[in-house]
Order: structure tokens, then sequence, then C-alpha cells
């Protein structure tokens, strides 16, 4: 009996060594991913830190300007080398100080969310099926997701197009940053994943 006792003891004591090490294996093991992007003159770069699938990495080329709102993106891509989307970052509209200011998403995220041919759906107008939700909130910052809308316009052809949208607001620089995914490449839970991750 004492035998037994002894026995189950050791393994209790070994799981407890092995969980710690397993658990650094597994941090260790995230992709975690650096996104900088330039501020306006005088002001420091804005580094964010994200969780992406395996495999997927940040362009090193310089940022390249957004072509459906005034800003700068950085591509991301994933471990074959193809392209899944890319970050950009915006500053709040003049007037707002922090996003408990205002009472409708649409109004924190006007430059990528009021267009007709191309915009962030964080209204749930039924255009994308993925709709809007907070998943991480806080009293200095929130990310959101939604689907991405594409005319067909757009795409060049007879359909219309939606990808993954994340949407991350920090009231101390009063900037947000917008992931734009294709949807072909990741699934909700991994952009889940990618969206509660982020900090900057």
């Amino acid at each position: 009996m004492k035998k037994k006792f002894f026995v189950a003891i050791s393994i209790l004591l070994i799981a407890f060594m092995i969980t710690p090490i397993l658990g650094c294996a597994t941090r260790k093991k995230a992709n975690i991913q650096t996104i900088t992007f330039p501020m306006e003159k005088g002001e420091q770069k804005l580094s964010l830190k994200v969780t992406m699938p395996k495999g997927w990495y940040v362009s090193k080329e310089k940022p390249k300007e957004v072509v459906y709102y005034p800003s700068v993106r950085k591509d991301l891509y994933n471990k074959k080398g193809e392209f899944v989307g890319y970050c950009a970052i915006l500053r709040y509209d003049a007037g707002i100080k922090k996003f408990q200011d205002v009472e409708r998403p649409e109004q924190l995220y006007a430059q990528v969310s009021l267009a007709n041919h191309y915009q962030f759906d964080v209204r749930n107008s039924d255009i994308t099926d993925l709709k809007y939700r907070t998943v991480l909130e806080t009293k200095y910052r929130r990310t959101d997701v939604c689907g991405v809308y594409y005319s067909a316009q757009l795409t060049g052809s007879e359909h219309e197009k939606y990808n993954y949208g994340i949407l991350s607001c920090r009231n101390k620089t009063k900037t947000y940053v917008v992931f734009d995914i294709e949807r072909n490449k990741t699934t909700l839970k991994q952009i889940k994943k990618m969206a509660k991750s982020i900090t900057y």
C-alpha cells in the first residue's frame, strides 16, 4: 500500500515538473509577429504584436499606401509565400478622445466602414455573414471582428468578395489598426485568436 502511495506521489511530482516545461515549449512555438508603422514627424513609431497562424509573416518591405482610405499598410504572407492579407493603421477622427465617446462603431471606424465598394461591415448590414462583435475590451483599448466587403466592381468579376476583418483601437495613441484577411486562407477561429492576441 505504501509503495503504491509513493508511486502515485512520484507521478504527481513528475507531472508538476513537466507541465511548466511543456507550457514554455508551447509559448515558444507561438508565431508572434511585430508590425511597425511610421507615425507623423516628431512621433515615435508605433509597434504592435500579434500571434499569427503558423508560418505567417510580415513583409519586410516598406509600408505601402492603402488604395481605399488614407493610410499605409504592411502585407502579410503565409509559409508558401502567398499573400493572405494586410494590416493598416488609422487615427481617431477629430473630436474623439476615447472609443467610449462614440455610440456606434461606424463613428469610430468611419474611415473604413462607410464606403460603398469596400468596407469593414461594423453595422451588421448583412452584406457579409460575419457579424460584428467585440472579442476583447479594457478601459484603454478594444478589439473587434467583422466581415470585409468588396463589391463586384473592385473584384473585377461578377461576384462580390468577403474577407475577415479585425479592428483594434487604443485610446492612448488615439489610433486603431485594421486587418483585412483573405477568407480562403484562414478560419474564423484563427481570426478570433489573432484578434485577442493584439497588443500595442
